[in-house]
């Protein structure tokens, strides 16, 4: 019980610090975007700052749907990873508070992986933080969740100075 504090703690902790060092804005064609870094059960098990990340979320045309792209490496290879687009505000992500489920990553030999899914609605009216994605270790949903790996705040409008 004790171990599960500390990491949601500490990954409370890590989501801290990577929302006040975020400094990305969105584009011209209205995507969103996030930097994902790696939480301490990352830099545990995978070396510290080992394991990084990006989301881009791009509206489509039609106008009722976002794309999600998600990249990561400093995985281990062969693995798989589920991720979720979380509620939050910009001090934290709300854990468990699952908004968007997203499709499996899937790391290839040299530890990288992507994943792109379809989520329903647009990005009108999305305030900056307040959409975090995580990527989280292991192939399912389970409960309690598994640790994240790599979270990030969702940045539409520009940089968290």
């Amino acid at each position: 019980m004790r171990m599960k504090q500390f990491l949601v703690t500490g990954s409370l902790s890590a989501l801290l610090a990577i929302s006040a060092n975020c400094a990305l804005a969105g584009d011209s064609n209205g995507a969103a975007r996030a930097i994902l870094g790696g939480t301490p059960f990352a830099n545990a098990n995978y070396g510290i700052n080992a394991v990084r990340g990006s989301a881009v979320l791009a509206p489509q045309e039609n106008g009722t749907s976002t794309k999600v792209t998600l990249k990561v490496s400093g995985l281990k290879p062969g693995t798989t990873h589920i991720g979720h687009i979380h509620g939050g505000n910009c001090p934290q992500l709300f854990v468990g508070l699952i908004l968007h489920n997203l499709e499996p990553i899937v790391v290839d030999a040299s530890g990288e992986g992507t994943s792109r899914t379809n989520i329903p609605g647009d990005l009108q009216g999305l305030a900056d933080c307040s959409w975090w994605v995580a990527i989280h270790e292991g192939p399912e949903n389970t409960l309690p969740q598994t640790p994240a790996v790599v979270v990030g705040p969702v940045i539409t409008s520009g940089s968290k100075d």
